[in-house]
């Protein structure tokens, strides 16, 4: 069945190119363009010093959860996804401890939702900083949520991970290796490289798709990649949703480095729909009260 759809698929795409090959690398250039002055720029620093932090054993018990959720805020998707599956691929934390670190550290960049949402797709810099402050604070609720699933996903040996409460955060003996520039660098391109393939594929794919059909849905647009549905979108209600659930792209993105430690599809819905609704709840109150 999923080789049948996989076919489906490519069979569509290809039809979408041959149907207006003019439109399709007129939209890939578009793409081409954004990949080059807005993601490489932004999260190709970001990816690097996040790796170099994780290398330099920093996070503790007491401090692990303050960071991640700071590197998230900070740098947006998908660097708290990627700086977690670090952390539990250098056996820092725990696969349930990385499960739960995933419910609530999941943001766009305060940059992009200030700047590019606010100011430039709304015409408004207040309604920005209103859903940017509601899309952080919306997730926070997530970590009181889905604090049980860490017991749930757990699946490592207390004699690995010591006897920490319900294995929230963990710590196992590894072998110290001397921290690697060179190596910090070809994992961040290779990563960067992953994001800008499926941003490119999806913002030509989508557009290629309205010009075809001769239609736009702003909804769909933005269930499917949250850039292409936010220009699209007028009600800032409905781009503070986008923003909150962030859409088929950025899961996908995110599922590159969460599937090292088996985050749960269902888990991960749970959190983005509890962080939309939460989301939303709060720029209905700052909408209403400034």
């Amino acid at each position: 069945m999923r080789n049948v759809a996989i076919a489906v698929a490519c069979f569509l795409g290809f039809l979408a190119i041959f149907l207006s090959p003019t439109s399709f690398v007129e939209f890939g250039v578009q793409a081409i363009k954004i990949i080059l002055t807005s993601l490489i720029p932004t999260l190709l620093p970001f990816f690097f010093l996040t790796s170099l932090i994780c290398g330099l054993n920093l996070f503790s018990a007491k401090n692990s959860g303050a960071v991640l959720f700071f590197i998230s805020v900070l740098c947006g998707y998908p660097t708290g996804a990627k700086t977690i599956h670090e952390l539990y691929e250098n056996k820092t934390i725990s696969r349930g401890a990385a499960v739960y670190y995933s419910t609530w550290t999941s943001f766009l960049s305060p940059i992009f939702v200030i700047a590019v949402v606010g100011t430039y797709f709304l015409g408004d810099t207040r309604l920005g900083v209103m859903i940017c402050a509601s899309h952080i604070l919306g997730a926070l609720p997530n970590a009181l949520i889905f604090r049980g699933q860490v017991g749930r996903t757990e699946t490592q040996s207390l004699e690995t991970f010591g006897k920490e409460p319900r294995g929230i955060l963990t710590r196992a003996t590894r072998e110290e290796k001397p921290l690697s520039v060179a190596d910090t660098l070809t994992a961040s391109l290779k990563s960067v490289a992953i994001v800008c393939g499926y941003v490119f594929l999806f913002f030509v794919f989508i557009n290629q798709a309205f010009f075809i059909l001769n239609y736009e849905n702003q909804i769909l647009a933005g269930l499917l990649e949250i850039t292409t549905g936010a220009s699209l979108a007028q009600d800032p209600y409905l781009v503070c949703a986008m923003v909150a659930l962030g859409g088929v792209c950025i899961a996908l993105q995110s599922f590159v480095f969460m599937k090292s430690y088996r985050m749960p599809v269902k888990t991960y819905l749970l959190a983005k729909i509890s962080q939309t609704i939460f989301a939303m709840l709060i720029f209905l109150f700052l909408y209403n009260a400034f």
